[in-house]
């Protein structure tokens, strides 16, 4: 005779399963955005739009490509990394506020 399983594991674990689901693909993408928004208009930029760069972050930072206008309204292209540890990280040292155009 099979052990019956209690149903109130199974609710539990289905609740953890779709928790994690929810962070992974709903909040923490929500947060990086505005951690990317803010850190550009610190510079004084508007972002225009942020897309995830799918395969090129690591295992506990994410990458994206960002549209952004300059302050003195330049639009430019960059990549950058974001998690909650290290903030946002531009790669190539091309921080939001530098006008040189190449990303």
């Amino acid at each position: 005779m099979a052990a019956d399983t209690d149903p109130l594991i199974i609710f539990f674990a289905v609740a953890a399963i779709l928790l994690i689901l929810f962070f992974r693909f709903y909040a923490v993408p929500m947060w990086d955005r505005e951690r990317i928004q803010e850190n550009v208009e610190a510079s004084g930029g508007k972002v225009i739009e942020i897309l995830s760069a799918w395969g090129a972050g690591s295992r506990n930072d994410r990458a994206y490509d960002v549209s952004y206008i300059t302050a003195s309204g330049n639009r430019l292209k960059a990549r950058c990394w974001t998690s909650m540890s290290i903030g946002v990280l531009w790669l190539r040292d091309t921080p939001p506020d530098v006008d040189s155009g190449v990303v």
